[in-house]
């Protein structure tokens, strides 16, 4: 199955290839990694609140996908706000999203890859032990989709007495505080239900969707392409485009990204037009780190097209828009953090990416 080839959950030893753990029962492995990370034992007579109060060393696990990352980071930050000033964390990811987690919260930051979560794996040896000496007080998980089970049994090795982890993501024994949310409550305001433990416990974070903002240097690089491409930010509205590759440029070569066409274009005009009053302008921001060629046709052959490959970029030119319209992606969650308005082309079936309930500048378009 899929789920063993990706996840082998553990060896026996380097005698036997890999591929024989296919042959053992799921339930023998999960309980194998019970044993290597702990065993069943718990801390006894544990008062979460005085624990929550006493914390100094807390270990944030991040999820896999860049966009619960963005979901999850105004809640993280109200929390970092309203923890004692002296507060030490450190951040957990996966390698590919280690640039977006640490633009978010400088600090210190460790990563894992989904191509060694295996626990014979000498990186995720290595990782077990490095977050054994860091010894958190406190590990919160913040993925709401379900977590490897082999890097689960390497945060409960840490020895944390408080694991806290949402059901559907992390099982038991590997958290012993598990959070659970309505199934229609979005991904967005179960960030904010997580912080309950901590309210519970005399702390006082703030129940507000956090922004985020770009230093002086961007702003003025971003207010100068905007001069640049002769568009008003504070007229404009910008498509956030994903740039993802597509078919080969006539056949052959660097791959294109995928096309901005007319079709596009009036579609997007129209969306923003039932909400915004006549003379707007309509442009995009390429969301492009692979620096794709993106074809464009009709309409956008005159609009203010930006093509940004990083972070601060991004930010810089969705602050300056009047607003920003986008499908659900990456894009779309990473402009929900940015001061500006933002409508979002949700299908039906993504109703739990809707930041509409938390977020005062965000609007849901059901497409």
């Amino acid at each position: 199955m899929p789920e063993e080839k990706r996840l082998p959950d553990l060896t026996l030893g380097k005698r036997f290839p890999r591929m024989l753990l296919n042959f053992f029962p799921k339930s023998w492995k999960r309980r194998r990694l019970v044993e290597q990370s702990g065993g069943d034992q718990e801390p006894a007579d544990l008062d979460f609140s005085d624990h929550f109060r006493s914390t100094r060393k807390l270990l944030l696990a991040w999820p896999e996908r860049p966009e619960e990352i963005l979901l999850a980071f105004p809640a993280a930050r109200a929390l970092f706000e309203a923890l004692a000033a002296d507060t030490d964390c450190l951040h957990l990811c996966e390698a590919r999203t280690s640039g977006l987690v640490q633009g978010l919260f400088p600090g210190a930051v460790v990563e894992w890859k989904d191509s060694e979560t295996a626990w014979h794996e000498p990186a995720m040896q290595t990782l077990a032990r490095n977050l054994r000496a860091y010894a958190p007080d406190t590990l919160l998980i913040l993925s709401q989709t379900s977590y490897p089970t082999v890097l689960q049994a390497v945060l409960r090795s840490t020895r944390a007495p408080v694991r806290i982890g949402w059901e559907g993501a992390v099982g038991a024994p590997f958290a012993n505080a598990r959070l659970s949310a309505e199934a229609s409550t979005a991904l967005p305001a179960r960030g904010f239900q997580a912080l309950a433990l901590w309210r519970y416990a005399g702390f006082s974070p703030r129940e507000e969707w956090m922004r985020i903002q770009s230093d002086e240097e961007a702003r003025l690089l971003a207010a100068n392409e905007w001069i640049h491409k002769r568009a008003a930010p504070e007229n404009t509205w910008l498509y956030v485009h994903e740039v993802v590759p597509g078919p080969s440029k006539n056949g052959r070569g660097v791959p294109a990204g995928r096309a901005l066409d007319d079709a596009l274009f009036s579609y997007l005009e129209e969306k923003v037009a039932a909400r915004e009053v006549p003379g707007f302008t309509l442009g995009a921001v390429l969301w492009n780190p692979a620096g794709l060629d993106v074809p464009r046709a009709g309409a956008w052959l005159d609009a203010p097209i930006f093509n940004e490959s990083d972070f601060p970029g991004l930010l810089s030119v969705l602050e300056g828009a009047r607003g920003a319209i986008a499908f659900n992606g990456f894009g779309l969650h990473f402009a929900s953090l940015v001061e500006t308005r933002c409508i979002a082309l949700l299908k039906p079936g993504e109703a739990l990416y809707d930041a509409s309930g938390v977020n005062k500048m965000f609007e849901a378009e059901w497409i």
